[in-house]
């Protein structure tokens, strides 16, 4: 992994109210892909669960290659729903180059899930731990909330410009890098 030269941030929204579909992880769906419905409350402890420095992964896949972490997280209403994004710092140059080439187009949550199944719905009841995020791309894989996505990204400047570029650009004033 080549560092990036300048500091690179990327925004992403993760996840939002509504179902996503992903593999399951516990007896009886181990590996099967199955429904999950997200209500506001669940959306609101994703969010507290994205702490600063949470890694930020390429892909799901093992061996790990963490290329960034989580610099910050708040809530959005948007598209009639609530939306959880988070600020991501990228310190890897090659994913920095993806991003910017929209050949990482995607994001997927890592999380410890409580679900109460209702039929062939599993509704998460409570965010045990998020573990991580991973950086995708749509040519390899859906990810589990349909629209989530690299909102936007922003490659800052020399370091005495980081105040300027936040200034510039609109984000939230709780974002420290």
């Amino acid at each position: 992994m080549q560092k990036s030269s300048y500091p690179f941030l990327a925004k992403l929204l993760v996840a939002y109210e509504g179902i996503s579909r992903g593999k399951i992880l516990i007896d009886g769906i181990n590996g099967h892909t199955i429904g999950k419905f997200w209500g506001r409350n669940q959306i609101e402890e994703l969010i507290n669960g994205f702490k600063s420095g949470l890694p930020v992964y390429l892909f799901h896949n093992s061996p790990r290659r963490k290329v960034g972490e989580v610099v910050n997280s708040w809530a959005e209403e948007f598209d009639n729903r609530l939306n959880a994004l988070i600020l991501a710092h990228i310190s890897d140059s090659e994913v920095c180059d993806l991003i910017r080439r929209k050949k990482l187009d995607t994001c997927s949550l890592e999380a410890e899930l409580v679900f109460k199944r209702i039929g062939d719905v599993l509704l998460v009841d409570k965010v045990e731990e998020v573990s991580g995020i991973a950086l995708g791309s749509r040519d390899l894989a859906s990810p589990g909330f349909s629209d989530a996505r690299v909102v936007a990204f922003w490659e800052l400047g020399k370091p005495h410009q980081k105040r300027t570029w936040f200034q510039r650009i609109g984000l939230p004033s709780f974002c420290r890098i």
